[in-house]
C-alpha cells in the first residue's frame, strides 16, 4: 500500500520489529522504515494464514512463493536464523497447524 497511509502505530511497530514478514503488496519504502535490527523476510506473492510454534521459535505459514504452482505451499520459518523450508508436498490444499502437545501437568488417564 501507500506508505503515506501508515498509522503512527504501524510506523512505531515497524521501527521496533526484529522480524518483518512481507509479501508482494508491500512497497519497498515501507520496508525501509524497519529498524536496522530487523530481518525482512519475503513471504511470497500472497500469503495465507500462519501460526507460531508453542515455544515461539518457529512460524508455520502458507504462501504462494512458487508462481508455477496453483496451490499455497506450507513453509516452516526458523525465526532465529531466518531460514525457511517448504514442508508441504506441493500438490493439494493443506492448512498449517501445530500438533497439540500434551501439557506436562495434564492428568494421565
Amino acid at each position: 500500500g501507500d506508505p503515506g497511509l501508515l498509522t503512527l502505530h504501524a510506523f512505531n511497530a515497524l521501527s521496533q520489529a526484529d522480524i518483518v514478514l512481507y509479501d508482494a503488496l508491500v512497497d519497498e519504502t515501507i520496508l525501509g522504515l524497519a529498524g536496522r535490527q530487523a530481518s525482512c523476510i519475503y513471504a511470497g506473492k500472497r500469503s495465507g494464514e500462519g501460526y507460531f510454534s508453542p515455544d515461539g521459535k518457529q512460524l508455520i505459514f502458507q504462501s504462494e512463493r512458487e508462481p508455477e504452482n496453483p496451490f499455497y505451499q506450507i513453509y516452516l520459518l526458523d525465526l532465529m536464523s531466518g531460514e525457511s523450508t517448504r514442508v508441504s508436498p506441493g500438490s493439494s490444499f493443506m492448512k498449517p497447524l501445530w500438533k497439540a502437545q500434551p501439557s506436562a501437568s495434564a492428568p494421565s488417564s
